[in-house]
């Protein structure tokens, strides 16, 4: 007797129990390939199958691409051709293909993507075109550090191979300091395909953050716009160099005869001093210090 016959599943490559085996990559374009596809949480289901039913604020393809980002250069754009500054909103889609807007235009992730499964999705942070801080914090993705991973590789192709500050809100914890945010600087590893994460102290975030500033701006003339803190900094980097003695600073002004200066030893509180640093990370939007508020805690404190 014959028993009943059984209906083979065939799986299609959208499906997440599809695997290509090593030898079948080679026929499957680079951009199809699956790597660290970043998907919708799961309790954000019901919003998926409600705005599939009656969209209401997922964004169509069309309406999507008054939002897409392109970069050339260095420099990132908006549709208009204006250059990006400020505090973004992004999703970069597996096809790399980036759309980002405005922290106060009321626009989720979600909305911005339509739910679809993504590369990257968090704030940029951007100053006169240029990328500053990237960071993963969306509520509606939860991004790890090591899904973004690819998206990081591809943000510093585009950045010049420059390095850039990834913020990441994946390790929140109460008890620690940005309630666990931490803060790495992105560079380029040896090995092809691949950045390296370099974590940034607590006390060199300051520094780090005026650094990468500075080179990231370097493609412009900015000598008239120096400010007396970057001429300060300067001047301290200059003298411990030339002393060797990192607990006394001293101005150029002669390697013989130096001049004391009263610089101060800048702690982990200055960055809340520095108007122009904090507009280029979360911290911008502490209750106080040390107490940030993330999306991946349900706080959509970027909503007018």
């Amino acid at each position: 007797m014959i028993g009943p016959r059984t209906r083979e599943r065939r799986l299609s490559y959208s499906d997440p129990a599809f695997k290509l085996g090593e030898s079948d990559k080679q026929f499957v374009p680079q951009f199809l390939q699956r790597r660290n596809s970043i998907t919708l949480k799961p309790q954000f289901n019901n919003e998926l199958i409600a705005e599939s039913i009656d969209s209401k604020h997922y964004l169509s393809e069309q309406q999507r691409e008054q939002y897409r980002i392109t970069c050339h250069n260095g420099i990132y754009k908006d549709t208009s051709g204006k250059a990006m500054d400020g505090a973004f909103v992004y999703v970069l889609f597996p096809d790399d293909r980036l759309y980002a807007v405005s922290i106060h235009a009321r626009i989720h992730h979600s909305h911005l993507s339509s739910g679809l499964s993504l590369k990257g999705a968090g704030i940029h942070y951007y100053q006169k075109g240029r990328l500053i801080t990237v960071s993963n914090e969306s509520g509606h993705y939860k991004p790890t550090l090591n899904e973004m991973r690819d998206a990081l590789l591809w943000f510093y192709q585009q950045n010049l191979n420059q390095p850039f500050v990834f913020e990441d809100h994946s390790a929140q914890d109460k008890l620690r300091q940005f309630n666990g945010i931490r803060f790495f600087e992105v560079k380029k590893q040896p090995e092809v395909d691949k950045v390296g994460l370099e974590p940034i102290a607590e006390a060199q975030l300051v520094q780090t953050l005026e650094r990468i500033k500075r080179e990231a701006l370097s493609i412009f003339d900015t000598k008239d716009e120096e400010t007396e803190f970057e001429k300060a900094l300067a001047r301290l980097y200059l003298a411990q160099e030339q002393s060797g003695d990192n607990s006394v600073y001293y101005t150029q002004a002669s390697a013989h005869q130096p001049t004391q200066v009263e610089e101060p030893v800048i702690n982990l509180c200055d960055i809340f001093k520095r108007r122009d640093l904090l507009s280029l990370t979360c911290l911008q939007f502490a209750k106080d210090e040390g107490r940030i508020a993330s999306r991946f805690n349900g706080v959509l404190r970027f909503s007018k």
